[in-house]
């Protein structure tokens, strides 16, 4: 029987709100090129890789508690989290911060 499909089955074109976002290459290639622009402009140096690494294994916790492990103040941090986040790769949970399903996905392609 066709018509209207019943309202309660997810469209097969609309993905899981709880799958992550692998990113496409392409999409995955222009983010790292991002992300080597970040820290090529950035005054303390190379900083983005370390703070993807840092976020997946702390998720959750405090910017200013993961400056204390990256070794730089607070203030700078949340400026170079700021630049990460716009690009989508990381999202504040709580007071602190995760990687989306993008963040993650690049990070598998950077290790």
């Amino acid at each position: 029987m066709t018509g209207t499909p019943d309202p309660g089955t997810p469209d097969p074109g609309t993905p899981d709100p709880g799958t992550p976002d692998p990113g496409t290459p392409d999409q995955l290639a222009d983010l790292r090129l991002r992300l080597d622009r970040l820290d090529t402009r950035s005054a303390s140096g190379s900083f983005t890789r370390t703070t993807l690494l840092l976020i997946d294994k702390y998720p959750g916790v405090a910017g200013s508690a993961l400056a204390r492990n990256a070794r730089t103040d607070a203030r700078s941090f949340r400026t170079q989290l700021r630049s990460i986040e716009s690009l989508g790769l990381t999202e504040r949970s709580g007071t602190g911060y995760r990687l989306t399903g993008l963040g993650t996905a690049l990070l598998r392609t950077l290790q």
